[in-house]
């Protein structure tokens, strides 16, 4: 039984949006509801540190990302890794890495966590990995938002949180037991729900043409290689729509939209959007969403009824992802064929069956409650292991 607040670590890593999302909505939701039972602690694991080597891992780990975007090469190391296996993946990214591993288990000793948590493969690894040295005793949890479990999850997590039944089955098939998984919404952040579901007042908001047809384009950092092709044609149509690309820290993405001038008489209605902190209104706002295959940008454009179409995958996970979500789920269409895109968009627009047809895929993907279920079971757990 302790005889102190439990200590609770919410690992941050740079490594792609879809990770730090997740960690900050579980970490908000728990401060909320158990904050005052809690020592909580937010940190970002592999950049608040002095040690280079560290930090090196850290850097390496956001340009991999960055890297890896419409890399084929990448796509087939993914593969490779699929096929190998967790065990042998491990294996090789801690040779790689064992340096920064040694250091970083360390760390997480002297941190001393009752739990910790994240949603990135190595912190879980490394914090499971300081459990068989007998030095550290602590809950490990890890959440994935991916309908596909890539082989370098750790599958000896205390708790592994998966959003779909779909991934549950898929877990057990690929090493998991029943008493790690744990079936939760998906995790948005914690301000999703004070967002208009009201098209015309999100508009209005963000000023946009309030009665126009809108398209979304989203495409940060890590974009699509489609875009620019994508922005000619539809601009070419002349649609009667707001066609909305949010460039994100995407600056060629944002020179080239901000270098297109449209005819005076054209009636779309264009806007090249920058980095803005309103991106759940224009999901709000939008009637189409066309993009890559990431899970986190698809599931935020479900939560407001918006059907996707993939254009790209950056990497073998959006394949899987997309695989899930718009073939078996049905929550929109893949069309990598600009002109058959082109084809969809004037159907959609004019085809009321079209447009209803996502309607109840869409509908499942309304429930804000994920990070706020991984909170209770969070806790839940600490009670059951400490006695508290």
């Amino acid at each position: 039984m302790l005889t102190r607040k439990p200590k609770v670590v919410f690992t941050f890593v740079e490594a792609g949006f879809g990770h730090i999302m997740p960690i900050q909505a579980i970490s908000d939701a728990f401060t909320k509801k158990y904050g005052d039972k809690c020592e909580i602690v937010n940190w970002n694991i592999f950049s608040d540190t002095k040690d280079e080597t560290v930090l090196k891992y850290g850097r390496e780990l956001s340009g991999w990302t960055k890297h890896s975007c419409n890399n084929k090469m990448f796509h087939f190391g993914e593969m490779i890794s699929n096929a190998i296996g967790s065990k042998l993946t491990l294996k090789i990214l801690d040779f790689k890495f064992r340096k920064a591993k040694k250091i970083v288990m360390d760390d997480i000793v002297k941190t001393a966590p009752d739990l910790i948590c994240s949603t990135y493969y190595s912190p879980s690894h490394f914090a499971l990995e300081c459990k068989k040295t007998k030095l550290l005793d602590t809950i490990v949890a890890t959440y994935t938002p991916d309908p596909w479990i890539y082989s370098a999850w750790d599958r000896s997590s205390d708790l592994f949180f998966v959003t779909s039944d779909h991934t549950y089955q898929y877990a057990l098939k690929h090493g998991f037991k029943k008493e790690q998984l744990r079936v939760v919404p998906f995790a948005y952040r914690t301000n999703i729900e004070s967002v208009t579901r009201d098209k015309k007042e999100a508009r209005k908001a963000l000023g946009l043409d309030e009665n126009k047809f809108t398209i979304l384009l989203p495409n940060g950092a890590y974009g699509t290689n489609k875009t620019k092709k994508v922005i000619d044609a539809l601009l070419r149509q002349n649609f009667d729509a707001n066609v909305v690309v949010l460039c994100g820290k995407n600056q060629q993405i944002y020179d080239f939209c901000r270098s297109i001038v449209l005819p005076e008489d054209s009636k779309t209605k264009f806007y090249a959007i920058d980095f803005t902190n309103d991106v759940f209104l224009y999901n709000s706002a939008s009637d189409l969403y066309i993009g890559k295959g990431g899970s986190n940008s698809l599931m935020e454009s479900y939560y407001f009824g918006v059907p996707t179409i993939i254009i790209s995958h950056a990497n073998y996970l959006e394949v899987m992802s997309s695989n899930y979500l718009i073939n078996k789920k049905g929550c929109g269409k893949q069309i990598f064929d600009t002109n058959k895109l082109v084809q969809f968009i004037k159907d959609y627009i004019s085809d009321p069956d079209l447009k209803n047809s996502f309607k109840s895929s869409l509908e499942s993907f309304h429930d804000a409650s994920g990070a706020e279920k991984i909170a209770d079971e969070l806790y839940y757990t600490l009670k059951g292991k400490f006695n508290i």
